[in-house]
């Protein structure tokens, strides 16, 4: 399936989305992991037509886990957003964060954020959860980035995920949102 992945994307030999999860406070149990986003070609609509028939994405997560000592690949679809639509086809990861000492979080500012839960070495599992007011940007602004770091962040804080948007609205008062999206 990765092989004819949209974005053609190898893995570990251009940009990545690497992240580094620490387990359990022992220095020499870890995971690393990649993940990608993309299409396969096949799953294109033969109109193209995003707005109406998004193409299927998938996701291909590679592993390394210090205590098996070896890389992994998981291919799966792309994981849905519970009754709120569908995964954004435009989806892009902006960074990547550790939370909890069991979950690595592929964040894309504009859109949402993908969770993986590494308590099951054997079978890691993939969730997806939008950021608040994602429907609202242009499909240019989706496309050609425009620096959402400048006025969208997430971090980790007091056992939650938080998320805040400042908008400006290009005017001289500034209203920052907060909002937090997950915790344990």
């Amino acid at each position: 399936m990765t092989q004819d992945l949209a974005c053609g994307r190898v893995f570990l030999k251009v940009d990545t989305n690497l992240g580094i999860l620490c387990r359990g406070g022992d220095p020499n149990n870890y995971v690393v992991a990649d993940l990608v986003v993309s299409w396969k070609e096949s799953s294109f609509p033969d109109e193209h037509d995003f707005t109406t028939n998004p193409p299927q994405m998938f996701a291909a997560l590679y592993t390394f886990f210090s205590k098996k000592g070896d890389w992994t690949t998981k291919e799966m679809l792309a994981p849905q957003p519970h009754g709120q639509g569908h995964f954004p086809y435009l989806w892009y990861c902006d960074r990547v964060v550790p939370f909890a000492g069991r979950f690595l979080c592929w964040v894309d500012f504009y859109s949402g954020i993908v969770f993986c839960d590494f308590s099951d070495e054997d079978s890691p599992v993939l969730h997806y959860t939008p950021v608040p007011g994602n429907q609202q940007f242009s499909v240019k602004r989706l496309i050609e980035r425009y620096c959402p770091e400048s006025f969208r962040n997430v971090s980790v804080s007091q056992g939650m995920i938080r998320f805040v948007h400042i908008d400006n609205d290009w005017q001289d008062l500034q209203t920052v949102t907060g909002r937090s999206l997950f915790g344990i």
